[in-house]
């Protein structure tokens, strides 16, 4: 089970099916439904988004800046290039949250 924190400061549990199920609609709201690429982009985007959740592992109200920051290193250190980090990754990551965790962008 996750805690989401809902803008009233209510806090609930929320379990992975709910969660996964919650980033598939995100996912799904924000893609070009007559994009070719579309089904590729839902996988992509859900991915991108769980993955970092996975490892950071702080419900989302707890997330800052500097998490993305670090996420952006560890990727990096991973082999990825800082282009195909800040290009794909971080904006998939940074269009999810588009005012939920605040609009500070971590530079290239």
């Amino acid at each position: 089970m996750n805690n989401l924190v809902l803008d009233n400061n209510i806090s609930v549990e929320v379990s992975r099916y709910s969660f996964d199920n919650a980033l598939l609609l995100w996912a799904d709201s924000s893609t070009d439904i007559q994009s070719d690429r579309r089904k590729d982009l839902l996988r992509d985007k859900a991915k991108q988004v769980s993955d970092f959740f996975n490892w950071i592992c702080k419900p989302v109200h707890e997330i800052t800046p500097n998490d993305i920051k670090s996420w952006q290193n560890e990727l990096e250190n991973r082999g990825l290039s800082p282009n195909s980090v800040y290009g794909h990754h971080l904006s998939i990551l940074f269009c999810h949250y588009t005012g939920k965790a605040g609009e500070v962008v971590p530079q290239k």
